[in-house]
């Protein structure tokens, strides 16, 4: 493991049955002994006849081969590579209980390779508490197979929660230094900048008479996923299709914007005001409005609300910007442009503002049916108080007892859609997994001076806090909870406060 990832070997450690590992990043095997020689012999031949007679399945063994030594070398990277794939859905393999994502293979490599490295090193296993959380979240899971109509959905909604507490273990613990973080957070900037313009390009396609959709995935993936642009938004007279870039849904790419538009926001105003990084803040400015532009195009409600207050806890936290004159008036420019390109898009204002005045008209269908959804996920807490109807079994019920065409209905509250399918049970795992991720960053930014003493870290840690809240209240009026980006930020956000601890301590990470 690279330097400063995990304690120094003790004497005698270093055997792992049957191999013998040397210093960190060199093979099992020294290619100078008779043995290595051998295998290297063996391995050369079998690799040669495999290219020979199965060209494709030799390159997806080479692959798979530099993927491992890359993550065994730098077991860091497997943040990167999560970073860069989670914010998608619609590149996937379906086999039935599980929809397998193209970061699960990275991802079970690397658990594999951290689990060596910390049996060989010795080390104490970190985070053990946030662990125990997820555990909790997954038993209350595993128990709500009690009432349910489906206990296959049952166990295929459960095996989310392990990923999820892998993703988040793995983010947190392998992202050991203010610079490793630095560095996560400019790949998130990347990564959310290509989504949000595939998500413009859809919407620009369609007046191009461009099929900017990924139908083809359609025969591999889950066939409940939506592979081409969103659904449209009806008014009367007219209607508008939305931006769903990479996932399924526009409201989960309004939640996905919405907490990258907190980071980048908190990094645009550290970086503003240091002469040496205008040209950053110049990149993050134009981020910024891609950000926005793309949830213009999403037409988002939840995302947009997202937005706000993730905008709310960045500025309370800079309150210095929020004060300044020279910020508002470039915001307002800004969200000018944005609107001016949204309409030039298709998006005009007015619908923009009727779609969030509508949230509260219960003449409107969308509306009207979000609330009765959450009334009736309140009866099912109600009638199935202790371990809920099961995971992924709200819709069943939904379908037999009020609408039968609608056995794929969810209660667009994520919190309703806990206490609904795994009772109170669950809804208290939930709260203290909960308070368990936000609490950490929260209390390293209420540090006396945090903002002149780590400047850096303090507008990452505000962005990453920024992004969580804009998170929950997105998932107030939908559900993603178990989206794998969710997980990615919350593990960001605990590695932060993390860093805080440790300087707190006058001590770094083991």
């Amino acid at each position: 493991m690279t330097a400063g990832a995990g304690p120094t070997p003790a004497a005698g450690a270093g055997r792992w049955w049957p191999l013998r590992f040397g210093r960190p990043g060199r093979l099992p095997l020294a290619p100078t002994t008779w043995r290595g020689i051998v295998l290297a012999l063996a391995a050369s031949t079998a690799a040669a006849a495999l290219a020979a007679y199965q060209p494709v399945v030799a390159l997806a063994t080479a692959l798979l081969g530099l993927l491992c030594a890359g993550l065994w070398r730098r077991p860091q990277a497997i943040v990167f590579i999560l970073i860069a794939l989670v914010p998608n859905t619609k590149f996937n393999v379906f086999v039935g209980l599980l929809t397998v994502f193209p970061e699960y293979l990275p991802l079970a490599i690397a658990t594999v390779v951290v689990g060596l490295h910390w049996a060989r090193d010795g080390g104490r296993f970190e985070e053990r508490n946030l662990v125990a959380l997820f555990a909790l979240l997954f038993l209350a899971g595993i128990l709500s197979i009690l009432n349910s109509v489906s206990p296959a959905r049952v166990v295929s909604k459960a095996m989310l929660i392990p990923v999820a507490a892998t993703v988040t273990w793995l983010v947190a613990t392998l992202v050991r230094s203010e610079r490793q973080l630095a560095r996560a957070m400019n790949w998130f900037e990347i990564t959310a900048f290509v989504v949000a313009l595939y998500g413009i390009a859809q919407i620009l396609g369609l007046f191009m008479h461009w099929d900017m959709g990924l139908r083809f995935l359609h025969r591999w993936g889950n066939p409940m996923f939506e592979y081409a642009v969103g659904a449209p938004v009806v008014r009367p007279g007219s209607y508008v299709f939305r931006s769903n870039s990479l996932f399924n849904d526009p409201n989960i790419l309004g939640g996905y914007l919405a907490a990258a538009f907190a980071i980048v926001l908190a990094l645009r105003i550290h970086h503003g005001d240091r002469p040496e990084t205008r040209r950053r803040a110049a990149w993050e400015t134009l981020v910024l409005g891609v950000l926005l532009l793309c949830e213009a195009f999403s037409m988002s409600r939840s995302g947009f609300l997202g937005i706000g207050a993730g905008t709310i806890v960045v500025l309370a936290l800079n309150p210095r910007v929020a004060r300044s004159p020279r910020f508002w008036s470039v915001l307002g420019i800004g969200v000018g442009a944005v609107l001016v390109f949204a309409a030039l898009g298709g998006v005009k204002p007015g619908l923009i503002v009727w779609r969030m005045i509508s949230s509260f008209d219960p003449a409107d269908e969308s509306s009207s049916t979000h609330l009765s959804v959450g009334l009736y996920a309140l009866g099912l807490v109600a009638r199935f108080p202790l371990t809920g109807v099961g995971l992924g079994n709200f819709g069943y019920y939904y379908g037999s007892e009020v609408n039968v065409s609608t056995k794929a209905m969810m209660s667009h509250n994520a919190i309703l859609s806990v206490l609904a399918e795994s009772g109170l049970l669950g809804g208290a795992a939930f709260f203290a997994l909960v308070v368990g991720v936000g609490r950490r960053p929260w209390r390293a930014l209420r540090h006396r001076d945090a903002a002149v003493t780590h400047p850096r870290l303090y507008a990452i840690t505000a962005g990453l806090f920024g992004a969580l809240v804009a998170l929950f209240v997105s998932n107030l009026f939908y559900d993603y909870l178990l989206r794998d980006f969710v997980w990615v930020i919350c593990g960001l956000a605990v590695a932060a406060s993390r860093l805080w601890e440790a300087q707190a301590a006058k001590a770094p990470l083991p």
